[in-house]
């Protein structure tokens, strides 16, 4: 069998790369698992989840949704609950 494993992986591009990297560490626990040296690309992971956070570089059309004539973006962090705690919760619940 190969040792090769097959990843799907996103990138959020941004302004203020520093800026961004620092929020994703405080607000979600990120672990940062590598940084290009001299910064403006970095690679986070929340919960074993990994992702990858740039600086916006227009001349390479790589772009933030702050250039992108209000463009929205959204995401979503989902967390696992161990089964133990789950099953906790609805006994309490009956009382």
């Amino acid at each position: 069998m190969s040792d090769f494993k097959t990843i799907v992986t996103a990138t959020l591009s941004v302004r203020n790369w520093e800026q961004a990297m620092d929020f994703c560490k405080a607000a979600f626990g990120a672990k940062e698992l590598y940084r290009v040296p001299g910064g403006g690309v970095g690679q986070l992971s929340v919960a074993g989840a990994e992702f990858w956070v740039a600086e916006e570089s227009p001349e390479h059309q790589n772009f933030s949704p702050e250039s992108l004539a209000d463009a929205r973006c959204e995401c979503y962090w989902w967390w696992m609950i161990p089964q133990r705690s789950w099953r906790r919760r609805p006994r309490r619940a009956q009382k």
